[in-house]
C-alpha cells in the first residue's frame, strides 16, 4: 500500500471545481491555457496533476482539463501567424500526437566505413544515396 503525503483534492468534485475557477479566470483574463498555469492555480507540482490522472476517480478530470488546454493550443495555430512557439510547446509536451519524424524503408550500408576516413567523393556518394531513399519515400 503506496503512503506518502495526504491528497490536496480529497474529491473529483473539489478538484473538479477547482480547475473550473482556473479555466474561467484564464479565460476572462484572456491567458493562454497551460498545465503548468493550472499546476501553480492548484498550487501543486506538474507531476502531482499527472499523478492525479493515474487514480482511477481523478482520472476523467484530469484528461479533461488536459484535453482542454491541448484543444486551446491547436486553435492557437489557427488564429495567428505566429505559431512557433506553440508548435514548440506542442512538440515538447504531446509527442506522442506532434512530432518532426522521417520514415523510410530500406537499407543503406554504411557498417564497416569509418566515415572520417572515406573521401569527399565517397562520402558524396553514400549522401546521394540517402538522398535519393528520402525522396523516393516522400512521395
Amino acid at each position: 500500500m503506496k503512503t506518502g503525503r495526504p491528497l490536496k483534492f480529497q474529491t473529483v468534485e473539489e478538484l473538479q471545481e477547482k480547475i473550473d475557477n482556473y479555466f474561467e479566470e484564464r479565460k476572462a483574463g484572456k491567458k493562454p491555457y497551460t498545465v503548468t498555469s493550472l499546476a501553480i492555480y492548484l498550487d501543486v507540482y506538474r507531476e502531482t496533476i499527472s499523478n492525479y490522472g493515474e487514480r482511477d476517480e481523478f482520472f476523467d478530470t484530469v484528461k479533461r482539463a488536459k484535453e482542454k488546454i491541448l484543444a486551446w493550443k491547436e486553435d492557437q495555430l489557427y488564429r495567428t501567424t505566429q505559431v512557433a512557439g506553440t508548435i514548440f510547446d506542442l512538440k515538447n509536451n504531446y509527442p506522442d500526437i506532434y512530432k518532426d519524424k522521417r520514415e523510410y524503408e530500406g537499407n543503406i550500408n554504411i557498417k564497416g566505413n569509418d566515415l572520417k576516413t572515406l573521401s569527399n567523393e565517397e562520402l558524396n556518394s553514400k549522401l546521394e544515396s540517402i538522398n535519393s531513399i528520402l525522396k523516393e519515400n516522400d512521395k
